[in-house]
């Protein structure tokens, strides 16, 4: 890596230099006698490192980039920046230096490049360059450009002692909802919730008669987002425990699921067409009961009133 040498300020430096080997000494304006020598400036030493990916080209705007130990600047557009200074003591820099960016999982590998610094003095300084080029860790064709945004988004499903546990496609709850709470306090219930969750395409990749390029990006896409393969629904379960108190003298009117995304956006070019592709991922599910009082209540076409427990009503889910 080169480094630039600034002939300005080294000339500066230089004619002061000159100027304070004429004047032997000067004198203080209050005591007069006392001589004052000239004393030059701290060596400046700026480091300027520019991260790129290695396939795409882009710049890396958010890498943890260092020069020897010392952390550098992020300055914008994968461009990373740090200012060295000697001490008056005369120390000087080493004249090779390691600039490195640290691996991040899933995005890119570690990288890193020796820098020659040239050999300066107290009231000089200099600017050395350096460019690394990280390898991603996914798989990209060749000549593939890919743009990524992302996206939370929500959806509520609600579930009430009419409906039939597995009667619904996107849950299922391990007993009766059909409950009543005649007793004078509050009463605790508890349902084991199973949903699906995992992640799938919301907008799969258009068909083209160009397969390899389809698989291409597919193949970049299931890396990316660090699973086997991506189908067009949820293929895993999850189960939780869900409790919470049903006030005295109520009645049970649902339970409701709100589903939290993350959808991301996949904007890919290559050879000279466009292709987008959506996946959504389930991050977090909430979950909400809505009770109702007993003379508000008018059941679920059950016939109720059959008792004050957990099992009152009982009998709807086989």
């Amino acid at each position: 890596m080169k480094c630039k040498f600034f002939g300005a300020t080294a000339k500066l430096a230089m004619a002061i230099l000159a100027v304070g080997a004429m004047f032997t000494s000067c004198y203080d304006s209050e005591n007069g006698d006392v001589t004052k020598p000239y004393k030059a400036p701290d060596a400046v030493y700026t480091f300027v490192v520019t991260v790129t990916n290695g396939i795409t080209g882009n710049p890396v705007i958010d890498a943890d980039v260092t020069v020897g130990t010392a952390s550098c600047d992020n300055v914008g557009n994968g461009v990373y920046q740090k200012v060295v200074t000697n001490d008056q003591t005369g120390t000087k820099m080493a004249s090779t230096v390691t600039v490195s960016v640290a691996g991040k999982a899933n995005e890119y590998d570690a990288a890193s490049t020796t820098v020659e610094v040239a050999d300066i003095t107290n009231g000089q300084a200099i600017t050395c360059y350096a460019n690394i080029v990280v390898n991603p860790t996914v798989f990209i064709p060749e000549g593939m450009k890919v743009e990524v945004s992302t996206n939370t988004t929500s959806d509520t499903d609600s579930y009430t002692g009419d409906k039939v546990c597995g009667e619904q496609e996107n849950i299922t709850i391990d007993s009766s909802l059909d409950i009543i709470n005649r007793t004078e306090e509050p009463m605790l219930i508890s349902r084991d919730i199973t949903y699906p969750t995992g992640i799938m395409y919301l907008k799969p990749v258009a068909a083209t008669r160009a397969i390899d390029v389809l698989a291409g990006i597919h193949d970049y896409i299931t890396k990316a987002e660090g699973v086997d393969n991506i189908a067009d629904k949820f293929t895993k379960k999850e189960t939780k425990k869900y409790s919470f108190l049903l006030p005295a003298a109520s009645a049970l009117q649902k339970i409701s699921i709100q589903y939290i995304y993350d959808d991301k956006t996949y904007a890919v070019a290559y050879d000279g067409q466009s292709y987008t592709a959506t996946t959504r991922r389930l991050a977090s599910v909430i979950f909400s009961n809505t009770p109702v009082l007993l003379n508000m209540y008018h059941g679920h076409g059950h016939g109720h009133g059959h008792g004050g427990d957990l099992n009152a009503g009982g009998g709807i889910f086989e």
